[in-house]
């Protein structure tokens, strides 16, 4: 797979899934951009050759730094963290996530 297929399937999913032009974009473009030189190898994406649990462990990862960042925004803007506790109640995390992102204009 390509960086371009990549983008491209990332696009379509995240755009079913409701997420906002600016964040699909800030994707797309780290996928062309600084992923295809850290993630391509050959014809094919780092993904496709590693160990299914070994990639897991990288999403794990990855959300565990999501969370992180979470925190550290919501420390510095009070307000948002009442809005996390509100969202985490009725939405989850994620849902929280995505609104910290709206309120502070990220996507």
């Amino acid at each position: 797979m390509t960086s371009e297929e990549l983008a491209k399937a990332v696009q379509e999913f995240s755009l079913k899934c409701g997420a906002t032009k600016g964040l699909v974009e800030l994707a797309s473009n780290r996928i062309l951009g600084i992923g295809d030189a850290q993630y391509t190898q050959g014809d094919c994406q780092t993904f496709e050759l590693i160990p299914m649990e070994q990639l897991i462990t990288m999403f794990k990862e990855e959300l565990a730094d999501v969370l992180v960042y979470m925190v550290m925004i919501m420390l510095r803007q009070p307000f948002n963290r009442w809005v996390a506790v509100r969202f985490t109640r009725f939405g989850g995390y994620l849902g929280a996530l995505f609104h910290i992102a709206l309120r502070i204009r990220i996507v």
